[in-house]
């Protein structure tokens, strides 16, 4: 499920089932045959990624348009770009690849290895459209965590444990930390609609090309949920 928001494939969600159904049978929690596990992953995988779509549905519906955004600007072979929340230039490029054997000896052994190599000039469509949902969240989650260690810090906490989007610091500051979180996740995405500028600013990268500018569809439309509501909630993972 964690690995929905980053372009999971179905077969890439099968392969994870597999491994976890292993270790199941492993540990005795299973009862039918170990042969058996690929066509129960098989199965599984597509209930999984179903349940995920009924039940998050604007993050689907969200991450659908931005990789049919980035289709759009890719298939003109442009990269995509944009600004992320902090005000980092964030540019997404990736090249087609290439790949030729090369002969190498050492140790009286000759290896005859494939090395691929990127073609700069022209992008790889399908690429850029998989990599744009987990890239343009990471950059709003690198956004959040800068805000928050800033704020934090004027609130004289100053120590920090950081894992990606996992926050920590001190038992004593855990409440301060736990706020600061909270309010710039509102300073972030109540400041505007996050999805409306991102669209604004692929439109802006091709707007010498009328016909593709046109192409971009529209974001979704964004949820009535009162952002003030996350101070008051007593979960809340960023």
């Amino acid at each position: 499920v964690m690995t929905y928001p980053y372009s999971v494939t179905l077969y890439g969600m099968r392969d994870q089932l597999v491994e976890v159904l292993l270790d199941m049978h492993g540990d005795g929690k299973t009862s039918y045959p170990i042969e058996h596990v690929g066509k129960v992953a098989g199965m599984l995988k597509t209930v999984v990624f179903s349940a995920i779509q009924d039940t998050v549905v604007a993050a689907a519906k969200a991450m659908e348009w931005l990789r049919a955004a980035a289709k759009v600007v890719a298939e003109g072979n442009l990269p995509v770009k944009w600004v992320s929340p902090v005000g980092m230039i964030v540019v997404q490029n990736y090249w087609k690849t290439t790949s030729k054997v090369i002969s190498v000896s050492t140790g009286g052994m000759r290896y005859r290895p494939r090395v691929s190599f990127q073609q700069e000039g022209e992008v790889k469509v399908s690429k850029q459209a998989a990599g744009v949902a987990p890239n343009f969240v990471h950059s709003c989650d690198a956004s959040h965590l800068m805000y928050t260690v800033l704020s934090c810090c004027e609130k004289g906490v100053t120590d920090f444990h950081m894992i990606h989007d996992s926050y920590g610091t001190h038992a004593r500051n855990a409440a301060t930390l736990a706020t600061t979180l909270r309010e710039q996740f509102i300073h972030i995405y109540g400041a505007g609609d996050v999805l409306a500028n991102f669209h604004e600013q692929l439109k802006s990268q091709v707007v010498g090309l009328p016909d593709l500018a046109e192409s971009i569809p529209p974001p979704p439309v964004p949820d009535t949920f009162d952002l003030s509501l996350v101070l008051d909630s007593k979960y809340f993972f960023a």
